[in-house]
């Protein structure tokens, strides 16, 4: 008689060390997941700090003009709040694009 894909193997078929074998190949496989996630998310967060370093210290000089005090002024702020802005929304898109290439790769 010819079994289907979805059947599963006969008792009398059953190999526990073969089972045993399959459940540890598992495991591993399962454990490379969790840490190559971990890398990722690791790697995203280093960037996201690099990112969030670079855009503060461009914004900074391209903004704070007057150092006579030590608060920046009305005009320094609202540079300083629409150039983060645009460099937000620039990062935000090119991430809509990538995640949308990747998926185009699956």
């Amino acid at each position: 008689t010819h079994q289907s894909i979805n059947t599963p193997p006969s008792p009398m078929s059953f190999n526990p060390q073969s089972f045993q074998q399959q459940q540890y190949q598992n495991q591993f496989q399962q454990q490379q997941q969790y840490e190559q996630m971990k890398q990722l998310n690791d790697l995203q967060m280093r960037e996201g700090l690099k990112m969030f370093q670079a855009t503060s210290l461009r914004c900074f000089k391209l903004c704070a003009t007057n150092f006579r005090y030590g608060e920046l002024d009305k005009d320094e702020k609202s540079c300083i709040q629409n150039c983060t802005s645009k460099v937000l929304k620039y990062h935000e898109k090119v991430g809509t694009v990538f995640q949308r290439e990747q998926q185009n790769l699956m």
